[in-house]
Parts: C-alpha cells; structure tokens; sequence
C-alpha cells in the first residue's frame, strides 16, 4: 500500500525527529535515576504553554528543574549511530 506524503509524515518521524526523540527521552530516563520504576508519570508532569503555537502541553520536569543543559542535537559516531552524552 502507497501512502501520500502527507500520510507518511503523519504516521512516521524522519531521522531527525527520530535522533531529537532519543535524546530527550534519555536526558528524561537519566533525569530518573536511570531507573524504570522511577519513571516520571503523566500526572507528574508539568502544564505549561508552548511558545510557539501557544497550546497547553505536559512537560517533563526535567526540562524546568534539572540544572544540566539539554542540547538540541545529539551527537554522531563515525558509523552514523547516535551518542548520548548527558
């Protein structure tokens, strides 16, 4: 079955928002305590608006409370994986 590109998109991420997933996700299981029975549930988070559309989201608290930076591009190894450093 063809999908139109505007369904592909809808259904799938392209390895850019792929990568920015990891990432964040990590930086939110390390923000955990590296432990799963830890893990941050959805009434935990956090209610703030977006800055750019301006809809109210649930934000991990880790993104307001922790003191270590999230950086915005995870980093490449030479064989095209991706590395988290946190």
């Amino acid at each position: 079955m063809d999908y139109s590109e505007r369904a592909r998109n809808m259904i799938w991420c392209n390895q850019h928002e792929m990568e920015t997933n990891v990432h964040r996700n990590a930086f939110e299981f390390y923000f955990e305590g590296s432990d799963w029975r830890k893990v941050v549930e959805e009434n935990e988070m956090v209610m703030r608006r977006n800055n750019l559309s301006g809809a109210k989201e649930l934000t991990h608290p880790c993104h307001i409370y922790s003191p270590l930076p999230v950086r915005s591009q995870p980093a490449k190894t030479d064989d095209g994986g991706i590395r988290i450093a946190i």
